[in-house]
């Protein structure tokens, strides 16, 4: 089955559902990630595949989707990629335009962390956002949450007085320039561990950034947040 946009429920906490995001099982391919599949249930989405090594999600729904046709991927508890790396590995097989993770931040600072880095992952999304690989976005109540790999121009989304924050984590990151917001960068230098692109406020919607080597993690904050 190949759909232009995945969406993925992780199993970690939601604080609700983003803001402007719609998601139809006739348009978008549902995948949940072991307990995602909980999170996908409590907002009345039916998923088309649950991968994990099934540790987490409730065996009745497993059962019960089953009998539905909806396909279940399990792995041996004794793995080596987490089980969103899983979700994310079995959605690009399906060559979509779009990921969208729900459900990747909260109650593990380690695998919070985990699943943050990894549309930063070059095994997984090798060259510059919208080019070798779709992009992929971590959404929640009103954050997101990408990675950009230079050379690239792209937009940053949000609306006017939202909080951008640009984290270096692909050395050096050159060339680092934005429109639209608050505070100018123009062709900037951003170092690992530099706080300078932190808590950026975009003044116009069309915003964007531009860098032209190594990688940013962009994340993009509601004032209501």
């Amino acid at each position: 089955m190949n759909r232009e946009r995945v969406v993925i429920f992780a199993n970690g906490r939601m604080e609700g559902w983003p803001r402007g995001l719609e998601v139809s099982p006739e348009r978008d391919l549902i995948i949940c990630a072991d307990g995602g599949l909980a999170q996908a249930l409590s907002w009345k989405l039916t998923p088309n595949l649950v991968v994990g090594d099934m540790d987490s999600a409730d065996p009745a729904d497993l059962e019960r989707l089953a009998g539905l046709g909806v396909e279940i991927l399990r792995h041996p508890r004794d793995k080596d990629e987490t089980d969103l790396e899983l979700a994310i590995l079995t959605a690009l097989k399906r060559n979509p335009k779009e990921i969208i993770v729900l459900g990747a931040f909260g109650k593990r600072l380690d695998m919070t962390l985990a699943n943050v880095l990894l549309p930063a992952a070059a095994r997984l999304f090798p060259g510059p956002t919208g080019e070798a690989g779709p992009p992929c976005r971590l959404l929640d109540l009103d954050r997101s949450v990408f990675f950009v790999r230079g050379p690239a121009r792209i937009p940053l989304g949000g609306k006017p007085g939202d909080t951008v924050s640009l984290l270096p984590l692909e050395a050096p990151v050159s060339g680092v320039t934005l429109g639209g917001m608050k505070y100018p960068l123009d062709q900037a230098t951003l170092v690992l561990g530099s706080t300078h692109g932190i808590s950026n406020v975009v003044r116009d919607p069309g915003a964007w950034v531009r860098l032209r080597e190594g990688g940013l993690l962009v994340l993009v904050s509601s004032e209501e947040s």
